[in-house]
């Protein structure tokens, strides 16, 4: 696993004093952020008052009434992976905690964390029961399933994505071969391939009852959100910008980041009805990872140094805005933020 490096002399704490830090959220009341510990670049699942995320050594949070605490998680099945990529948790929901880990040749697999046993989840193979319409198998038909995610949990349902190569098929006549990304969701038994009809590669990021959200590319290699029920997809962007990656899901609350015509990340929440863009004071990259009713976690990037937040999201009938403290611990980043760039 990669150690946990001590905070050097250049280490700094920032404090950002936040009026209206959830950017055009009317009426909002005071931001109430919690400190993360030094080492933690990013917070990218909540359930309840358990978070975790990624950092110089990965984590998993607890905020307490009495402050966060900070329990690292090791690395599984292959003793080489904290050395040459490491642990990356992303969902969590109860006890349970979903991510990958990353192989001595770079090659990432699931995992799942009950807080005593790690458990590989590599989705299976393809097979010719699910190519696409048109391709047909043939005798050297060779299916290959790599690169699993698992970026969000609920209950006993998880949800990912996963690479896959198939070669040798007949298209038209033609032999041919398949390579990209698609969705996946896993309930403890059955594997289900997700791909979203409106694009190609389909990656599935949250999980909330039925409800599974993610991103999609369109032709132009553009982002696209969707929001999947079960039997449709849905287009889900913010308004007026072409990339859209929807990251998190709590009820009909979904969280997530755009870009905007200069390139910059931003947060945003959508809540059914109307999107929000979330900023963090001074930052240029800002990142919403999960939610659970009004807590948002994420990261944010102020001039080099990468920033985990939780912080609450005040409904909009709350009081007047008044001045909130952000706390943040200056760090320096050493892997960049889930998403495709």
């Amino acid at each position: 696993m990669r150690g946990i490096r001590r905070p050097s002399p250049w280490t700094l704490l920032l404090t950002a004093f936040a009026c209206g830090f959830w950017a055009a959220r009317p009426a909002a009341a005071t931001i109430i952020c919690t400190t993360l510990p030094s080492t933690i670049e990013g917070a990218t699942g909540i359930s309840g008052q358990q978070v975790v995320g990624q950092s110089q050594a990965d984590f998993y949070v607890g905020v307490t009434a009495s402050g966060p605490s900070y329990t690292p998680l090791t690395s599984i099945s292959d003793p080489n992976a904290a050395a040459n990529g490491g642990t990356f948790p992303y969902g969590i929901s109860g006890g349970n905690i979903t991510g990958y880990y990353e192989d001595s040749s770079s090659h990432s697999h699931g995992f799942m964390f009950n807080g005593s046993t790690y458990t590989t989840l590599d989705y299976p193979a393809p097979t010719a029961s699910n190519l696409p319409a048109g391709y047909q198998a043939t005798a050297s038909t060779t299916y290959t399933a790599y690169n699993t995610q698992l970026t969000g949990i609920s209950g006993s349902r998880i949800v990912g994505y996963y690479d896959y190569d198939i070669t040798n098929l007949l298209y038209n006549g033609h032999t041919v071969s398949l390579a990209g990304s698609n969705g996946l969701s896993y309930d403890g038994k059955n594997w289900t391939p997700l791909t979203c009809p409106l694009g190609s590669g389909t990656f599935a990021e949250g999980i909330s009852g039925n409800n599974i959200v993610g991103w999609f590319l369109d032709a132009s290699g553009n982002d696209h959100g969707f929001i999947y029920n079960g039997s449709t997809y849905a287009e889900l962007d913010y308004p007026g910008e072409t990339n859209t990656q929807i990251l998190g899901i709590s009820g009909s609350d979904m969280v997530g980041r755009y870009k905007d015509s200069s390139g910059n990340q931003h947060g945003f929440l959508y809540d059914g009805s109307t999107f929000t863009t979330l900023d963090v004071p001074s930052a240029s990259q800002t990142i919403a990872y999960g939610i659970d009713g009004n807590e948002v976690v994420g990261y944010c990037q102020i001039g080099s140094g990468g920033y985990g937040f939780i912080a609450d999201v005040p409904e909009p009938s709350a009081p007047a805005a008044a001045l909130g403290a952000l706390t943040i611990t200056l760090l320096r980043r050493r892997r960049g933020p889930r998403g495709r760039e």
